[in-house]
């Protein structure tokens, strides 16, 4: 539906140059209503507050007024309600009006669609059961310095059918019934406005029906107020809302979204993002609470932008405390739609014996259609007010998928499931998302994934807690795959299974380029270490890669890398693990149990045993890997290894240190472990590569600069046209191709093209090698070294024109002609 913009709209209403002037009460004019009926286009009626008594009835017989003012003098005059017609352009102006004040076009002789409406500084009756302006048929209005309080029947505003209202400066307080609705396809706009302890069924401060807009700009405060069902604040239903530059303090819900409610928005429908139809900028949203979902808001199929927005004190609260029905969204619970979340602070949120501390992407649990969402460059600070939340600390994905990208989640906690964020049956991508001190009662401290696919980049996860799986939990779902790359994983512990990952079932578990340090699993019965790393079930047809990570200071016991089935037997011995170019130091070993493996190219150090085989265990295979300081290298029950083409020793990795998470495992020059992997193997280099996390194609490589060089052989990783091989820029003093050679600067100051190298004065641009030379002013513009007329190297000063001169000149010129 095409809307003309609310301020274009508003251009067109009346500048009221005036008239006459009709003073009431007077001989000619006792009333307003005599006042009405003798005023012409212009007019402007003063009302006397001093001498005015009033009148009986609402004055409601006016048509085809033009430009006519009701203005109060000499204080602010009591004046009946106004009922007027249609096409009718009237200006408002320091009243008190006593009963229903405004229903332009609702009871007019003639119902057509138009006219203009202008109240300044006007108070509303209190206590009365009928709105207060009642703006319909296409209606263009604008309302300042309203004061609308204690309405007991209806809201205090209501405009509908296409009319276009503006609220400026004005004022909503205690309000029983709402303060403004707006319906049947109005637009309606409110800045710098407050509204406080407003009470209603739903939207205590405003509604929005029925393909209707609402903007809310510049400064409109909203606090105290209370909702019964839904939206304590505002609600929207297939219609669009805007908030700007607001603050929401302590509005609450008895219902979903205790600040807003907002449902199933029409198609082509929305706001003038043009994208969304819920749309939050630049907003502060402090204590609110909502009733099972949605602390904040509720987003019911509805596309919805949330930027540069601040939540603190958000609460989701749980109306019966039951399994079947738990909170869900401290701040935000959205269902179907798009959801997009960027530049937002969430802090001190809640979903008590609930879901989602702060978001729940909920999908199908409001709607047939899947839910989509993202959230980026946004901080999650959880504080202590979160540690009842059932699953997802921070973010519960269910039926939806979710892209997360460069969040901070800190202090976050649940008593159930997923300490950070939680995933059932949809999907996550999780890239630069950094966790410290989160934890969990149940699987999954970091990050827990049930019948979804969840993939983890480059983020960095340190202090975290759960009985199994602090960092991963990941399980149900032949048919899911889990991906973990780049990651930086730092003190994390677990009391039972998989201290770090845990993967119970998965069609595809791939673990590439990772960093473990300080990781352990005790088990509270036996006091060992059982998958301080990862731990990965078979039994389900799983395959699974651990390649190119680096795991130091994992302690002793069961297993670093644990693969085993679901039971001890050869039926479970199903899927493939395999273990390449990983550097494993002061660790537990590997522990497989059932399933293919292969174990290649790594290197082992500082622990008890490389790797035990159990009895259920399939085909092994354990090639060119390297074992330093290992009592045994492997269990005697798996004589196969160590395998072809091991290499013993020292690896000599540059400034590694006991503990020290924070170097990649770079091997020195003489490294036995250079060169020494498998050849068939791939390798950036092109050549034979190394053994360890730091050789073959998936090596830990750090590049910040993204120019495809890593950072041990690029001379400045931070800047991204420096590498090895790079062209020179000649100008700027950089050794660009890290040659270890500074080329340098080319300069030409004078702008004459050639360097200044070549030039004798490259302050001139008339001087330089290709110049003509101009005889006899003592300057070499050629620079050839002399004037046309110069001798140079003599030492002699020119001689003067004059007798016996002649024969000099001749001779300066055959040498110049020689030369030339």
């Amino acid at each position: 539906m095409f809307r003309v913009p609310l301020l274009l709209m508003l251009c067109s209403l009346p500048t009221f140059a005036f008239g006459a002037d009709l003073d009431v009460p007077s001989i000619a004019h006792p009333d307003i209503t005599a006042a009405l009926v003798a005023a012409g286009t212009g007019d402007r009626i003063l009302v006397d507050a001093s001498r005015y008594n009033g009148e009986i009835g609402i004055i409601d017989h006016l048509i085809a007024l033009k430009g006519v003012t009701i203005e109060g003098i000499n204080g602010r005059p009591q004046i009946p309600g106004i009922a007027v017609g249609a096409d009718l352009e009237i200006q408002l102006k320091n009243l008190q009006l006593s009963s229903t004040i405004l229903d332009i076009g609702h009871v007019a002789v003639y119902r057509q669609s138009g006219g203009t409406l202008l109240a300044e500084d006007v108070w509303l009756p209190e206590g009365v059961e009928a709105p207060g302006f009642y703006l319909v048929e296409g209606i263009q209005a604008e309302l300042r310095s309203i004061q609308g309080n204690a309405f007991r029947g209806e809201r205090a505003v209501e405009v509908r059918d296409d009319s276009t209202l503006l609220i400026r400066s004005s004022s909503f307080v205690d309000n029983d019934f709402g303060a403004v609705l707006a319906s049947a396809g109005a637009a309606l706009t409110l800045e710098e406005s407050t509204f406080r302890g407003n009470f209603a069924g739903r939207g205590a401060d405003v509604e929005v029906l029925n393909q209707s807009s609402a903007i809310l700009r510049s400064n409109n405060t909203f606090s105290q107020s209370r909702a019964q069902n839904g939206g304590g604040s505002l609600y929207v239903e297939r219609s669009s809302i805007e908030v700007s530059d607001a603050v929401f303090t302590d509005v609450s819900s008895d219902g979903p979204g205790g600040l807003l409610f907002a449902t199933m928005s029409e198609a082509g429908f929305l706001a003038s993002d043009a994208r969304y139809s819920v749309v939050f900028r630049d907003t502060e949203i402090a204590q609110t609470t909502g009733v099972d979902q949605g602390g904040a808001l509720l987003l019911n199929n509805m596309d919805t932008l949330i930027e540069d927005v601040t939540f603190r004190s958000t609460t989701a609260a749980d109306a019966d405390l039951t399994d079947t029905n738990r909170a869900e969204g401290g701040a935000i619970a959205a269902g179907a739609g798009l959801l997009t979340v960027r530049r937002t602070t969430f802090t001190s949120f809640a979903s008590p014996e609930g879901n989602g501390g702060a978001i729940a992407m909920l999908g199908s649990a409001f709607s047939l259609d899947s839910g989509e969402m993202t959230v980026e460059y946004s901080d999650f600070y959880g504080d202590s007010q979160i540690t009842e939340t059932g699953r997802g600390g921070a973010i519960d994905v269910a039926d939806a998928s979710a892209t997360l990208h460069s969040l901070k989640i800190l202090d976050v906690s649940t008593d159930r499931l997923g300490g950070g964020i939680y995933v059932t049956d949809g999907s996550v991508h999780a890239s630069k998302v950094d966790m410290e001190r989160v934890s969990t009662v149940g699987p999954g401290g970091a990050y827990r994934a049930m019948r979804s696919d969840l993939n983890i980049a480059d983020g960095v996860v340190k202090t975290v807690s759960a009985p199994t799986g602090a960092l991963v939990a990941f399980s149900e779902g032949e048919a899911n795959t889990l991906t973990v790359t780049a990651g930086w994983f730092e003190e994390f512990a677990t009391e039972g299974e998989g201290a770090g990952i845990l993967v119970e079932s998965a069609l595809w578990a791939d673990l590439r380029q990772n960093r473990f340090c300080g990781g352990n699993a005790t088990q509270a019965t036996s006091g060992q270490t059982d998958g301080a790393v990862v731990q990965i079930l078979g039994g389900l047809g799983s395959n699974s890669e651990f390649t190119a990570n680096l795991a130091v200071g994992m302690g002793t016991g069961m297993g670093a890398i644990l693969r085993r089935g679901s039971s001890e037997t050869a039926a479970a011995a199903e899927g493939h693990l395999d273990v390449l170019h990983n550097t494993l130091l002061e660790t537990s070993p590997i522990d497989i149990w059932e399933g293919d493996v292969a174990i290649r190219s790594n290197i082992f150090g500082h622990a008890d045993l490389g790797v035990h085989v159990g009895s259920y265990a399939g085909e092994v295979k354990g090639d060119y890997n390297l074992w330093w300081e290992i009592e045994a290298p492997t269990s005697p029950v798996q004589p196969s290894l160590p395998g072809a083409n091991a290499v013993y020793g020292d690896p000599e990795l540059v400034d590694y240190s006991t503990g020290n998470c924070a170097i990649p495992g770079w091997l020195s020059e003489d490294s036995p472990a250079r060169d020494a992997a498998d050849p068939n193997d791939p390798d950036p280099d092109g050549g034979t590569p190394d053994i360890g996390v730091t050789g073959g194609a998936w090596s830990i490589l750090d590049d910040a600069d993204f120019d495809g060089f890593a950072e041990d052989i690029d001379c400045d990783d931070f800047d991204a046209d420096t590498y090895p091989g790079a062209p020179e820029d000649g100008l700027d003093g950089i050794d660009h191709d890290c040659d270890g050679v500074v080329t340098e600067p080319v300069t030409d100051a004078d702008g004459d093209g050639t360097p200044a190298a070549e030039d004798c004065n490259d302050d001139d641009p008339a001087i330089h090698p290709l110049a003509t030379d101009i005889p006899g002013d003592d300057i070499d513009q050629d620079c050839s070294g002399e004037d046309a007329n110069s001798f140079v190297g003599s030492g002699c000063s020119h001689a003067p024109l004059g007798a016996g001169s002649s024969l000099l000149l001749v001779v300066a010129a055959m040498r110049r002609r020689s030369r030339d």
